[in-house]
């Protein structure tokens, strides 16, 4: 059976594994002591930012309304952190946002991120930043003849 293969057993007592993953409502998740470490690293950075009220970015791709865990985290990031942070929900079905400091994009997470690549590629183009520039001033006039 497919459930025999190696991978699909734990490496520590040989049974059947579960994804080291925590489901809404989840009774049988157990944090693992290492779990828990790796988490110290950016549970501090985030705590800095929050201190230091720097802007922070938090794309979250596919998550939408049905996985809470990575919903609210990313929403309470981006509220805690800095003025003009942002979260940027990519979900093709379902990228509804809170009103303030986020946008959905209705796209899967491939072409969101390539879309997001593109534009910021396109932002960093100095005759895209040059034109962007002189758009907004009318031309001075030239030297009467």
């Amino acid at each position: 059976a497919v459930l025999e293969e190696p991978y699909f057993r734990c490496p520590r007592c040989g049974g059947l594994a579960r994804p080291n993953v925590w489901f809404c409502k989840d009774r049988n998740h157990a944090f693992w002591e290492e779990e828990s470490e790796r988490r110290v690293p950016y549970n501090e950075w985030l705590k800095e930012i929050y201190q230091t009220k720097k802007r922070l970015v938090v794309i979250e791709c596919g998550g939408g309304m049905d996985i809470p865990t990575v919903r609210c985290e990313g929403e309470d990031a981006v509220e805690e952190a800095g003025e003009g942070s942002l979260l940027v929900r990519m979900n093709p079905t379902d990228c509804r946002v809170p009103k303030d400091r986020a946008v959905g994009l209705p796209f899967g997470a491939r072409e969101g991120l390539e879309r997001l690549e593109a534009a910021l590629e396109a932002l960093r183009q100095p005759s895209a930043a040059a034109g962007r520039r002189s758009a907004g001033r009318r031309a001075s006039p030239g030297p009467s003849s």
